[in-house]
């Protein structure tokens, strides 16, 4: 099942303004051409805090979007099995980072029923 965050992950795709793997995610954040990045639910934890910390620590940080699909589910849009996406448009970006916000709500409710 698709969610809103792959759908619009696949319109980054398709604009051109997508980039996937950890090493050109990390290149890209260093050289400030990403301006979101988005992990997959399966992602080991130690890639997941690698991307976290040198997001943070950036000049200008970035935000990291805790996605709510797998691998598998992102290669559907990628065009291959990656767990780290990066966004390199601003408003691109923005929107990924409200539907990654609408998704923690989700998540939470669903925990708290």
């Amino acid at each position: 099942m698709k969610t809103k965050t792959v759908m619009h992950l696949s319109l980054c795709r398709k604009a051109g303004k997508l980039k996937g793997g950890f090493d050109a995610v990390v290149e890209g954040l260093k050289e400030g051409r990403i301006f979101a990045a988005a992990l997959a639910v399966d992602l080991s934890d130690k890639t997941k805090k690698n991307i976290i910390f040198i997001a943070g620590h950036l000049p200008n940080p970035v935000p990291v979007v805790l996605l709510d699909d797998r691998m598998d589910d992102i290669a559907l849009i990628a065009g291959k099995r990656v767990g780290v996406l990066g966004v390199t448009d601003r408003s691109l970006a923005k929107k990924l980072c409200e539907l990654g916000q609408h998704q923690a709500q989700m998540r939470e409710e669903n925990t708290l029923c």
